[in-house]
C-alpha cells in the first residue's frame, strides 16, 4: 500500500537530508558542553548555536541576534511571553483564531490575575481583522496583542501588515504565533515592528522537534521574566539570574540536536526559497481541492483562495464521522491525515464546525503532485463505498 504523509501542520516529514547528516554529526562529533567546557567541540558546539541564532535573525529580519532564544517549543516561548507581560487586570486582544497554545495559558490568567480577553473576528474576506472591532479594543489600552500569522485549521493567512499598524498606532505590542507560517511565509520582524515573535523548529521550518524559541525586541527585554531559573554557564559566583542575552531566559542544557538539525534546516529553506515552497505547496493545495469544489457530500474550509492561504485543506465529511474518514484514509489507502478540532476550537467555531471538528489535509516541499492525485481519488472512493 502506498503511505502518504499529510500532515504536515502537526509536524514536517520527512526532514531534509541535511537535517539527518547534523543530527548524526553530533553523536560522532558533539562531545562537551556548551559555555561549560573549554574542548574544542564545546567551542564548535557554541559556534553553531551562534550561527543559527544568526540564521534566525536573518530568515525573520531581525537586527539581535543575541536576542533570538532558544525553547523546547513555540508553546514555552508563548508561555513566557503572556506569563511575564500580562499583570492583573490587564487585557489582551487576539483573533478569533487562535490555537489552544494562546487559548490555555490566557484562560489560567484569567482566572488567576483576572486579565481580560478581547476576541476580534475576521471580515468577510478571512483574512483581516474586523477594523471597527479591533480599533474599538485597542481603545481600550489593552496591554498586548497575540496573533498566529495563519490558522492551523484552514492555512489562512492573517494581513499581520494592517494589523500590526493599528495596533502600532495605539502604542499596544504583538505577540505573533508563527508556527503555521514560518517556512512559507516571508514574516519581517522589522517591517511589522512586533515586540515578540515565536516560532518552532518541527513544521515549515522543516527541523527537528523539540526546538522552538522566541525573537525579544531589545527595547523590551527587560519587561519578560525567564520562565525557567539555574545554571548558565556564565557568572556562576552569582545566585541571581544572568541579565544578559541569551542567558537570561537559557538556563540548563539545551536541546543541541535540535538547534543543529535547525541550522542545517535553515539552510535547506535558504536554497529551496520560500517564496518556491509555497508557490509549490498552494499549487497541491488547490488540486486537491479543485474536484470536491461542488459535492455536496463534504464542506471545504476554503472561504481564502488557495494563494492566500499556507498548505492546507481541511474537509468536513457531511455524511461520516470524520474520525471514521479519517481512519478509513490510513487503514485503506495509506494516507496519513489529522482529525478533529486541532487544538484549535474557537478557529472551528469561527469555521461552523465545532465540535465535529474536520480532517486536515497539510503538504510540504516534499509532497509530490502525484501523491495530492491518488489522495484526491481516494476521497472520491471513500465516498462511494461502503467501507
Amino acid at each position: 500500500m502506498e503511505r502518504v504523509y499529510l500532515d504536515n501542520s502537526a509536524t514536517s516529514f520527512p526532514k531534509p537530508e541535511s537535517v539527518k547528516q547534523a543530527v548524526m554529526r553530533y553523536f560522532e562529533f558533539g562531545a562537551g558542553n556548551p559555555g561549560r567546557t573549554a574542548s574544542e567541540d564545546a567551542l564548535a558546539m557554541e559556534r553553531s548555536i551562534y550561527n543559527t541564532r544568526l540564521a534566525l535573525a536573518n530568515f525573520f529580519h531581525f537586527d539581535a541576534p543575541d536576542h533570538v532564544i532558544f525553547t523546547k517549543n513555540i508553546t514555552e516561548a508563548i508561555n513566557l511571553v503572556l506569563f511575564s507581560v500580562l499583570k492583573n487586570g490587564d487585557r489582551v486582544i487576539v483573533s478569533e483564531i487562535e490555537h489552544n497554545a494562546v487559548l490555555r495559558p490566557l484562560e489560567v490568567l484569567k482566572e488567576k490575575r483576572g486579565i481580560e480577553v478581547i476576541e476580534i473576528p475576521l471580515d468577510e474576506d478571512g483574512v483581516h481583522l474586523d477594523a471597527e472591532r479591533l480599533d474599538a479594543a485597542l481603545k481600550t489600552k489593552p496591554r498586548l496583542m497575540a496573533l498566529s500569522c495563519a490558522s492551523n485549521v484552514s492555512g489562512d493567512v492573517l494581513a499581520l501588515k494592517e494589523a500590526a499598524e493599528a495596533a502600532k498606532n495605539h502604542g499596544v505590542p504583538i505577540l505573533l504565533d508563527t508556527a503555521q507560517a514560518a517556512g512559507v511565509t516571508d514574516i519581517d520582524f522589522k517591517a511589522l515592528g512586533v515586540a515578540f515573535l515565536a516560532f518552532t523548529g518541527h513544521k515549515s521550518l522543516l527541523g527537528p522537534q523539540g526546538i522552538g524559541g522566541l525573537l525579544i525586541d531589545p527595547k523590551r527585554t527587560e519587561i519578560l521574566d525567564p520562565l525557567i531559573y539555574g545554571g548558565t554557564g556564565s557568572y556562576s559566583e552569582l545566585l541571581t539570574q544572568p541579565t544578559i542575552m541569551p542567558d537570561r531566559f537559557e538556563s540548563g542544557t539545551g536541546n543541541l540536536l535540535g538547534i543543529l538539525g535547525l541550522e542545517a534546516s535553515l539552510g535547506t529553506l535558504r536554497e529551496k526559497g520560500i517564496e518556491t515552497i509555497a508557490s509549490h505547496e498552494r499549487h497541491l493545495i488547490r488540486e486537491l481541492e479543485k474536484p470536491f469544489e461542488d459535492d455536496h457530500r463534504v464542506k471545504l474550509l476554503n472561504r481564502v483562495p488557495a494563494s492566500k492561504r499556507v498548505g492546507v485543506l481541511s474537509i468536513d465529511f457531511k455524511e461520516r464521522d470524520n474520525a471514521v474518514a479519517a481512519h478509513l484514509l490510513a487503514r485503506e489507502f495509506g494516507i496519513v491525515t489529522r482529525v478533529g478540532l486541532h487544538c484549535a476550537p474557537a478557529a472551528h467555531k469561527a469555521f461552523g464546525t465545532y465540535p465535529k471538528g474536520t480532517v486536515r489535509f497539510s503538504v510540504s516541499p516534499y509532497t509530490t503532485i502525484k501523491e495530492i492525485e491518488y489522495t484526491a481519488q481516494s476521497i472520491k472512493k471513500l465516498l462511494t463505498s461502503d467501507f
